[in-house]
Protein backbone atom coordinates (compact mmCIF):
# COMPACT_ATOMS: atom_id res chain seq x y z
CA UNK A 1 0.00 0.00 0.00
CA UNK A 2 1.38 3.43 -0.98
CA UNK A 3 1.05 6.46 1.19
CA UNK A 4 0.70 9.05 -1.57
CA UNK A 5 0.42 11.91 0.90
CA UNK A 6 3.92 11.18 2.20
CA UNK A 7 5.60 11.60 -1.19
CA UNK A 8 5.09 15.36 -1.21
CA UNK A 9 6.22 15.73 2.37
CA UNK A 10 9.39 13.73 1.72
CA UNK A 11 10.32 16.15 -1.06
CA UNK A 12 9.99 19.39 0.90
CA UNK A 13 13.24 21.34 1.24
CA UNK A 14 12.98 21.32 5.04
CA UNK A 15 12.88 17.54 5.32
CA UNK A 16 15.51 17.02 2.63
CA UNK A 17 17.90 19.39 4.33
CA UNK A 18 20.59 17.76 6.41
CA UNK A 19 21.30 20.95 8.33
CA UNK A 20 18.59 23.01 9.97
CA UNK A 21 18.92 26.26 11.90
CA UNK A 22 16.11 25.84 14.43
CA UNK A 23 15.16 28.42 17.04
CA UNK A 24 17.37 28.08 20.11
CA UNK A 25 16.02 26.04 23.01
CA UNK A 26 18.32 26.14 26.08
CA UNK A 27 16.93 22.82 27.34
CA UNK A 28 18.24 20.87 24.32
CA UNK A 29 21.59 20.58 22.63
CA UNK A 30 21.76 21.46 18.93
CA UNK A 31 21.36 17.94 17.43
CA UNK A 32 18.37 17.18 19.67
CA UNK A 33 16.77 20.51 18.75
CA UNK A 34 17.31 19.88 15.05
CA UNK A 35 15.72 16.43 15.21
CA UNK A 36 12.79 17.67 17.28
CA UNK A 37 12.14 20.48 14.80
CA UNK A 38 12.37 18.12 11.83
CA UNK A 39 9.98 15.66 13.46
CA UNK A 40 7.58 18.51 14.30
CA UNK A 41 7.69 19.71 10.69
CA UNK A 42 6.85 16.26 9.31
CA UNK A 43 4.03 15.95 11.84
CA UNK A 44 2.66 19.39 10.90
CA UNK A 45 2.62 18.37 7.24
CA UNK A 46 0.90 15.07 8.05
CA UNK A 47 -1.77 16.96 10.02
CA UNK A 48 -2.53 18.94 6.86
CA UNK A 49 -3.46 15.72 5.02
CA UNK A 50 -5.66 14.18 7.70
CA UNK A 51 -3.29 12.44 10.12
CA UNK A 52 -4.07 12.96 13.82
CA UNK A 53 -1.58 12.78 16.68
CA UNK A 54 -2.26 9.90 19.08
CA UNK A 55 0.72 10.53 21.32
CA UNK A 56 4.13 12.11 21.45
CA UNK A 57 7.31 11.94 23.40
CA UNK A 58 10.55 13.86 23.43
CA UNK A 59 11.88 12.25 20.22
CA UNK A 60 8.84 10.62 18.60
CA UNK A 61 5.23 11.13 17.54
CA UNK A 62 2.53 8.55 16.78
CA UNK A 63 -0.21 9.44 14.31
CA UNK A 64 -3.29 7.74 12.86
CA UNK A 65 -5.43 8.32 9.79
CA UNK A 66 -8.92 6.92 9.32
CA UNK A 67 -8.00 5.83 5.78
CA UNK A 68 -5.09 3.58 6.74
CA UNK A 69 -5.00 0.31 8.73
CA UNK A 70 -1.83 1.29 10.63
CA UNK A 71 -0.33 4.10 12.68
CA UNK A 72 2.83 6.03 11.88
CA UNK A 73 5.58 6.45 14.45
CA UNK A 74 7.89 9.32 13.49
CA UNK A 75 11.41 9.01 14.94
CA UNK A 76 14.88 10.25 14.18
CA UNK A 77 16.90 7.94 11.97
CA UNK A 78 19.32 5.89 14.07
CA UNK A 79 17.03 6.04 17.10
CA UNK A 80 17.17 2.99 19.39
CA UNK A 81 13.50 2.43 18.59
CA UNK A 82 14.47 1.42 15.05
CA UNK A 83 16.77 -1.21 16.58
CA UNK A 84 13.86 -2.45 18.69
CA UNK A 85 11.73 -2.80 15.55
CA UNK A 86 14.49 -4.84 13.89
CA UNK A 87 14.46 -7.19 16.89
CA UNK A 88 10.64 -7.39 16.82
CA UNK A 89 10.63 -8.10 13.07
CA UNK A 90 13.21 -10.87 13.56
CA UNK A 91 10.68 -12.69 15.80
CA UNK A 92 7.40 -12.55 13.84
CA UNK A 93 5.90 -15.52 15.71
CA UNK A 94 6.28 -13.95 19.14
CA UNK A 95 2.92 -12.20 19.72
CA UNK A 96 4.28 -9.92 22.45
CA UNK A 97 6.38 -7.83 20.06
CA UNK A 98 4.76 -4.96 18.15
CA UNK A 99 4.22 -5.72 14.43
CA UNK A 100 5.13 -3.52 11.50
CA UNK A 101 2.76 -3.01 8.57
CA UNK A 102 4.92 -2.63 5.50
CA UNK A 103 8.06 -0.62 4.90
CA UNK A 104 8.96 2.56 6.69
CA UNK A 105 9.45 5.89 4.97
CA UNK A 106 12.59 8.07 5.10
CA UNK A 107 12.17 11.83 5.30
CA UNK A 108 15.59 13.06 4.22
CA UNK A 109 18.51 11.58 6.13
CA UNK A 110 17.29 12.38 9.61
CA UNK A 111 13.64 11.36 10.07
CA UNK A 112 11.97 7.99 9.65
CA UNK A 113 8.30 6.97 9.76
CA UNK A 114 7.47 3.42 10.81
CA UNK A 115 4.14 1.80 9.91
CA UNK A 116 2.91 -0.09 12.98
CA UNK A 117 -0.18 -2.10 13.80
CA UNK A 118 -3.06 -0.29 15.46
CA UNK A 119 -3.37 -1.30 19.10
CA UNK A 120 -5.52 -0.40 22.12
CA UNK A 121 -4.36 1.37 25.24
CA UNK A 122 -4.23 -0.26 28.65
CA UNK A 123 -6.15 2.06 30.99
CA UNK A 124 -3.79 2.25 33.96
CA UNK A 125 -0.73 0.68 35.54
CA UNK A 126 -3.09 -1.34 37.76
CA UNK A 127 -5.45 -2.37 34.95
CA UNK A 128 -6.87 -5.89 35.52
CA UNK A 129 -5.65 -6.70 32.01
CA UNK A 130 -2.15 -7.23 33.49
CA UNK A 131 -3.44 -9.86 35.95
CA UNK A 132 -3.09 -12.89 33.67
CA UNK A 133 0.61 -12.10 33.17
CA UNK A 134 1.43 -11.68 36.87
CA UNK A 135 1.78 -14.38 39.51
CA UNK A 136 -1.41 -14.47 41.62
CA UNK A 137 0.66 -14.01 44.79
CA UNK A 138 1.83 -10.59 43.53
CA UNK A 139 -0.12 -7.36 43.39
CA UNK A 140 -1.59 -6.67 39.95
CA UNK A 141 0.32 -3.70 38.67
CA UNK A 142 2.51 -3.18 35.66
CA UNK A 143 5.91 -3.14 37.38
CA UNK A 144 5.36 -6.64 38.78
CA UNK A 145 5.26 -7.94 35.22
CA UNK A 146 9.06 -7.57 35.01
CA UNK A 147 9.87 -8.30 38.66
CA UNK A 148 12.18 -11.19 39.55
CA UNK A 149 9.34 -12.66 41.62
CA UNK A 150 7.27 -13.01 38.44
CA UNK A 151 9.93 -14.73 36.33
CA UNK A 152 9.00 -18.31 37.24
CA UNK A 153 5.31 -17.59 36.58
CA UNK A 154 6.17 -16.27 33.12
CA UNK A 155 8.45 -19.22 32.44
CA UNK A 156 5.64 -21.67 33.22
CA UNK A 157 2.71 -19.78 31.68
CA UNK A 158 4.00 -17.21 29.18
CA UNK A 159 7.36 -18.37 27.80
CA UNK A 160 7.12 -16.17 24.68
CA UNK A 161 6.59 -13.10 26.87
CA UNK A 162 9.55 -14.08 29.05
CA UNK A 163 11.62 -14.53 25.88
CA UNK A 164 10.67 -11.05 24.64
CA UNK A 165 11.41 -9.43 28.01
CA UNK A 166 14.73 -11.29 28.32
CA UNK A 167 15.84 -10.08 24.89
CA UNK A 168 14.94 -6.49 25.80
CA UNK A 169 16.76 -6.62 29.16
CA UNK A 170 19.84 -8.14 27.52
CA UNK A 171 20.01 -5.64 24.64
CA UNK A 172 18.78 -2.58 26.59
CA UNK A 173 19.56 -2.99 30.32
CA UNK A 174 18.44 0.64 30.85
CA UNK A 175 15.06 0.15 29.24
CA UNK A 176 11.65 1.77 29.61
CA UNK A 177 9.43 -1.22 30.35
CA UNK A 178 6.68 0.67 32.15
CA UNK A 179 2.98 1.33 31.78
CA UNK A 180 2.42 3.43 28.69
CA UNK A 181 4.95 1.36 26.76
CA UNK A 182 2.66 -1.65 26.70
CA UNK A 183 -0.56 -1.84 24.72
CA UNK A 184 -2.98 -4.61 23.80
CA UNK A 185 -3.87 -6.50 20.65
CA UNK A 186 -7.22 -7.97 21.67
CA UNK A 187 -6.40 -10.04 24.76
CA UNK A 188 -2.62 -10.04 24.13
CA UNK A 189 -0.12 -7.74 25.81
CA UNK A 190 2.17 -6.00 23.28
CA UNK A 191 5.51 -4.39 24.11
CA UNK A 192 5.33 -1.20 22.08
CA UNK A 193 8.23 1.02 23.15
CA UNK A 194 10.66 -0.48 25.67
CA UNK A 195 13.72 1.60 24.76
CA UNK A 196 14.93 4.98 25.95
Amino acid sequence: MRIDELTGIKNTPFVKATKVNPPYNPDMDAPEQSHADQINHVVDELHKVGWKTLGKGFQAHVLEHSGYPFVLKIVKNGDSYIEYIKVANSMPNNPFFVKTRGKGVNFGNEIYALRLEKLSEIASYKDPFYRKYIDPSLECYCDNLVSEENEEFLKENWPDLLQALSIIFKKWPDNDLAHGNYMRRGDTLVITDPVL
